[in-house]
């Protein structure tokens, strides 16, 4: 109603958020064309090349990739120019760098590390090589778009145990001992996955089944879980679904 209304023509989102927008316009057979929308702006998380197509084709769109941190005030970081073949690192207001996370070493040009950034501009709250805990890489070569600045690939992996939900980030480790906690278990290496249900993202954690999680009551085992994704949901704001396999399948 409010892109309709106010005859939106740029939006700017996160990509999942975008992804329930063209799965909701797509079942419920909304015409695009009652929309004057041209511009997605996506920043909070990567996007990999076949959402961007769907959101493309979707939303008859133009698709550009942010890079942006809440901790690091200012403009955009990185941005997409009209060449879509990486990210253009705003240099006038940011020095990256690239390291190996293990050792603090700097990596050369095209490897993949985590990327520090020191701010140049910034007067109130300056940072000095900043660690993102985001893996990327510096690509050196010319941009069809004729601008100088340097490239970063970025995909969205971490290099430390954070997990980014729909732009919100959370440690695995807090999920870990909020579950040890609430189902009573002692430091199990447990697997978290990612994954999608309606174009919304959660996190599945599985948990390898012991002596002291295991009961004959089912519905005493079922109401146990529920209560510890609840639990998650209303501490984490993401949707947490506990899983229970064999230690084999970990």
């Amino acid at each position: 109603m409010v892109l309709r209304d106010y005859k939106t023509s740029v939006l700017i989102t996160t990509p999942s958020s975008a992804l329930q927008l063209a799965n909701y316009v797509r079942k419920n057979g909304i015409n695009i064309n009652i929309f004057e929308l041209k511009t997605l702006i996506l920043a909070g998380e990567a996007i990999g090349n076949e959402d961007r197509q769907a959101l493309e084709e979707d939303l008859h769109v133009t698709v550009w990739a942010h890079y942006g941190l809440s901790e690091v005030p200012g403009p955009a970081i990185a941005f997409e120019c009209n060449a879509h073949e990486g990210l253009h690192m705003n240099e006038d207001h940011f020095l990256p760098e690239i390291i190996d996370p293990a050792t603090g070493s700097v990596l050369g040009d095209g490897q993949f590390g985590e990327l520090v950034l020191t701010t140049l501009t910034t007067r109130a709250f300056p940072l000095i090589r900043f660690k993102t805990g985001d893996k990327a890489r510096v690509i050196k070569q010319s941009c069809l778009c004729g601008r100088e600045l340097s490239l970063i690939e970025w995909q969205g992996d971490r290099t430390d145990d954070l997990i980014n939900i729909d732009g919100v980030k959370v440690h695995k480790k807090q999920i870990q001992l909020s579950i040890q906690s609430l189902l009573d278990l002692p430091s199990d290496t447990s697997k978290f996955l990612i994954k999608k249900r309606d174009e919304k993202k959660y996190i599945e954690v599985w948990i390898p089944v012991n002596d002291l999680i295991f009961s004959d009551e089912i519905k005493e085992l079922e109401t146990l879980i529920q209560r510890a994704e609840n639990n998650l949901l209303e501490n984490i704001g993401i949707p947490v679904a506990i899983r229970l396999k064999e230690k084999r399948m970990i």
